[in-house]
């Protein structure tokens, strides 16, 4: 037999070697290195936990916003509402337009006109004086039909506002329907005198 540590050869049934004393019978020790094999590590959940955060953050973040939008929306719609209530007369919004704002002349005899036209129903309102002789003229609104009965020397009926005969001054404050109309002042009646006429005369609608 040869001994393990040395390598020489020495006597079968030896317990320990003649030439480096070693133990013959003592168990080898593998020089192999064993195997370790480690437990497998454990997934981190910690990447999990971030992207959890993350997604319920740009969660949070969509839902303020679109509650954000909708509340605006609902404000502005409530504030149009009540900006503009066509049943509170206070806010019909009208449109008003002058149909003479002037002093004129009118001779002895003859009379000034002037047309205007309602695309609705309308309201004429305003004032005029008259100055010269005895301070007085006639003032009539007609309609297209009733003017040209006037101005042909017939009766005309289709009339809108009348003053009550010749005045020195009165103020119209009268409502017509859509059409065309014509605002007289006459002065037929003066055999010499002209007058002069100071009017301010507006149409609403």
């Amino acid at each position: 037999m040869f001994c393990t540590a040395c390598g020489k050869q020495t006597p079968d049934g030896s317990t320990f070697c003649l030439h480096c004393g070693n133990n013959i019978n003592a168990p080898s020790i593998s020089s192999q290195p064993s195997l370790v094999v480690n437990p497998p590590a454990k997934q981190s959940s910690s990447g999990w936990k971030a992207f959890g955060i993350l997604v319920l953050l740009v969660g949070v973040g969509v839902a303020l916003i679109l509650v954000f939008i909708v509340g605006r929306i609902v404000y502005e719609s409530s504030q149009s509402r009540s900006s503009y209530n066509p049943s509170s007369p206070s806010q019909v919004l009208t449109s008003r337009h002058s149909i003479v704002n002037s002093t004129f002349h009118v001779g002895a005899r003859q009379y000034v006109y002037y047309s205007f036209t309602a695309p609705s129903s309308a309201h004429v309102i305003g004032n005029f004086r008259a100055s010269g002789g005895r301070n007085d003229i006639e003032v009539v609104i007609f309609d297209a039909d009733g003017f040209e009965n006037f101005r042909n020397g017939h009766r005309a009926s289709r009339v809108y506002y009348k003053s009550s005969g010749y005045v020195t001054t009165d103020t119209i404050d009268k409502n017509i329907p859509a059409g065309t109309y014509y605002i007289v002042f006459n002065n037929g009646d003066a055999i010499l005198t002209n007058k002069t006429v100071a009017a301010s005369i507006d149409i609403e609608y």
